[in-house]
């Protein structure tokens, strides 16, 4: 039984809507994602790394007790941060998949556009009796 020309018109633009909707979250996702990797490449260059590098003996007033209670502290901050840094590649790692996922979804709700198109070129009224039915 063939469907009629309206109810196949009907789905490509369900279809249609659904791809528009799954390429705009897609444009979002990618937004945030490289917003995500810009941000965390600045955190590693700018606040990270110098932590973990800086040098609390350079000045010889930080030598000794002070120097000792300073490395504790910039244990704890390194930890902390890397504790972040571990967060924020697996939010990068789930960015990455959720896209991933859409892009599927997207390929997909193509597949069956392109089969509604093609029952649309192909549907005559013949096929179609006036109740609906062949």
């Amino acid at each position: 039984m063939s469907r009629s020309k309206a109810a196949i018109e009907a789905d490509i633009q369900s279809c249609s809507d659904k791809i528009a909707e799954l390429e705009a979250v897609l444009e979002l996702l990618t937004e945030y994602q490289t917003r995500l990797s810009e941000d965390h490449t600045d955190y590693t260059d700018n606040v990270k790394t110098p932590v973990d590098e800086y040098d609390f003996a350079e000045n010889d007033d930080w030598l000794g007790k002070n120097e000792g209670a300073a490395e504790t502290i910039r244990e704890t901050l390194s930890l902390c941060m890397t504790s972040y840094d571990n967060d924020i590649t697996k939010l990068e790692g789930q960015i990455a998949e959720a896209i991933e996922i859409i892009n599927t979804m997207i390929e997909e709700e193509n597949e069956r556009l392109a089969q509604l198109k093609e029952e649309l070129d192909n549907w005559t009224e013949d096929s179609v009796t006036s109740d609906g039915t062949e």
